[in-house]
């Protein structure tokens, strides 16, 4: 575990990087880093990449068609709540199911 020390830049905040910490991340003064969150409420601190960064646009995406698509879902079969739509993935023989697998 390695303490940060949090200081003060003009208008910002910045955080001060052990050597080790640098070192193990194969960073040097100047480089960007990426902060993520982590499962279990953490973070996550790599080196930025760009072509992770166009992967993570693509997962976003994917996931807000897939947010519209049990929206629709949910909406041709009554169902209000968006905590009921997810049951609809798992009843193929719901009309709305086959339909939207063809697309």
């Amino acid at each position: 575990m390695h303490k940060l020390e949090i200081i003060s830049t003009g208008e910002s905040a910045g955080v001060i990087l052990p050597e080790e910490v640098m070192a193990r991340l194969g960073a040097r003064k100047g480089d960007t880093l990426c902060l993520t969150e982590a499962a279990g409420g953490g973070y996550r601190l790599t080196m930025w990449s760009a072509a992770f960064e166009r992967q993570m646009g693509v997962v976003e995406e994917i996931m807000e068609e897939g947010r519209e698509v049990l929206r629709g879902m949910g909406e041709a079969h009554g169902i209000g709540s968006a905590s009921h739509a997810p049951a609809v993935l798992y009843s193929p023989q719901r009309q709305g199911l086959d339909q939207c697998r063809r697309r």
